[in-house]
């Protein structure tokens, strides 16, 4: 029988294996991904694993000077799908492919509030000489 103790000797052991490959992993979006799967596939919690891959997955793409992704309802079972094709594959394809359009659609939202908040050329008036 397992006990508690000794799942958690595993799940430390996991997590420091898991830490050490972040360390050396390049700061980019698909290592930010992979990181929210793995984490997903560990699932060391009864309940929002999601959440907190998610959660990782964000603060690593701040910290790599990238914006939070969100998963809108609207996706979330595109979403479900792909950590489930990647799970059951090995396949990461899917799940990278998803987030990636994910990300160039946060970008593509970000610049356009910035075009549409910066003073339009026509709009800007002439310095006086």
């Amino acid at each position: 029988m397992l006990r508690i103790f000794d799942a958690y000797g595993s799940y430390r052991q996991c997590r420091a294996e898991e830490d050490a490959w972040l360390q050396a992993a390049p700061p980019d979006p698909a290592t930010v991904f992979e990181a929210h799967f793995r984490l997903t596939e560990i699932h060391p919690f009864g309940d929002g694993n999601g959440r907190t891959a998610r959660l990782l997955m964000n603060l690593l793409l701040i910290r790599g000077g990238y914006p939070p992704v969100a998963v809108r309802p609207e996706v979330r079972k595109t979403y479900l799908d792909a950590l489930e094709r990647g799970s059951l594959a090995g396949d990461l394809r899917p799940f990278q492919n998803f987030m990636h359009v994910r990300l160039d659609a946060t970008l593509g939202a970000y610049f356009s509030a910035l075009q549409e908040a910066l003073p339009r050329p026509e709009a800007t008036p002439k310095p006086a000489t």
